[in-house]
């Protein structure tokens, strides 16, 4: 199963399904567990893992609605957090998924005031609409850096929310969306989101009200139609992070090259090797203000938002998940990429999961 679809096991979800057990208890027994079944694997490829079961737990909970489920959801939340705690929250991993849940939440729950409210049909009362709330309640605090009480049992999420009988409280979501601009995850902030000139407050135009921000990868899909060549400029030139990596996989997978006439694998072996040019920057020191380099660091129209060794080192893995999955699922083939990977597997030799991906390099007989 490739990395970008992976979930937990069973016996991995229903550490996270105890609403009586606190938070870390919970991450503690899941970790156990999946250190048992899989080793020291990578800390990055196992948030993603939670990431895609917290996806498909969303999607139960909209139908099937149960207090199992909404602990499943709050746990995951929580594992990504504390996964990332010590990165400065503009750089991290999962803050385009808590702004656009918290984005999609608003609107579901505008949805359910007119339509009536699907419950479990499990002697389990809560509603949709609470899970709704509970869970943006907790994604607020994470914003904000302050998580519920780790110690404290799950369930306490869903009684504050209770005693705020449901209520969301006001929340202004702009500053994090302009985080997301400003490090180049989104291009530009949702059409009609306008910084209220007293409050701040993130509003929205009547002109604008119930219209979706256009995705970035439809953008790019219409541009590889109607002007092939530059678009190809722009995919091979896109940031190192995990929408992008997603994004080419997928353009690989649908066959979407082919049959626009473009040769993917060129296309994706120019990405791997502006990504690492980007990798290579990051371990540089920070440029100072003497340095006469574009704002934001950027470096071949991409902005190198962290630098160091431990962001140089989570840049690598994601960049070695793409191309193991690319070449495993026969997307790619390891003989044109042979430069890039002995530049991996050489210059980033300290990183163990270089050294694995090198071995695992050598048993599809490829010399590096």
């Amino acid at each position: 199963m490739s990395y970008l679809t992976a979930t937990l096991e069973p016996d991995e979800l229903d550490a996270l399904m105890d609403s009586m057990k606190p938070y870390d208890d919970a991450i503690r027994d899941l970790e156990h567990i999946t250190k048992t079944t899989r080793g020291a694997a990578d800390a990055f490829e196992e948030s993603l893992r939670v990431k895609n079961s917290l996806d498909t737990y969303e999607v139960l909970a909209k139908t099937m609605p149960t207090q199992q489920l909404l602990t499943a959801i709050l746990n995951c939340e929580y594992k990504l957090w504390r996964t990332h705690e010590e990165t400065p929250l503009r750089f991290k991993p999962y803050l385009s998924h808590w702004v656009e849940t918290l984005m999609s939440t608003q609107k579901e729950l505008a949805h359910h005031q007119h339509i009536a409210i699907t419950t479990s049909d499990t002697n389990d009362t809560i509603t949709t609409r609470e899970i709704l709330v509970t869970r943006a309640g907790y994604i607020m605090a994470l914003l904000k850096d302050t998580p519920l009480p780790s110690a404290e049992p799950v369930r306490s999420a869903y009684e504050k929310s209770a005693r705020d009988k449901f209520i969301l409280p006001e929340f202004d979501l702009l500053p994090y969306m302009q985080m997301l601009v400003e490090t180049e995850i989104w291009d530009r902030l949702p059409d009609g989101m306008v910084q209220a000139p007293e409050t701040g407050a993130l509003s929205k135009s009547k002109t604008q009200e119930g219209s979706d921000p256009q995705r970035w990868e439809d953008v790019m899909l219409r541009k590889l139609k109607e002007d092939p060549n530059a678009a190809v400029q722009e995919l091979s030139h896109l940031p190192l992070d995990l929408s992008t990596l997603d994004f080419l996989t997928k353009l690989l997978t649908d066959r979407t090259f082919e049959e626009l006439g473009i040769d993917g694998p060129p296309v994706i072996l120019q990405y791997i090797q502006h990504a690492l040019r980007l990798i290579e920057k990051m371990g540089a020191p920070p440029p100072t203000s003497e340095q006469n380099l574009p704002v934001g660091g950027a470096s071949n129209g991409a902005a190198i938002v962290e630098y160091g060794k431990e962001p140089q080192s989570r840049a690598v893995k994601l960049l070695l998940l793409f191309m193991k999955n690319s070449i495993t699922k026969g997307l790619l083939e390891p003989t044109p990429l042979i430069f890039e990977l002995q530049e991996i597997c050489v210059r980033y030799v300290w990183i163990r999961e270089v050294r694995d991906f090198r071995t695992w390099v050598g048993k599809i007989d490829v010399f590096i």
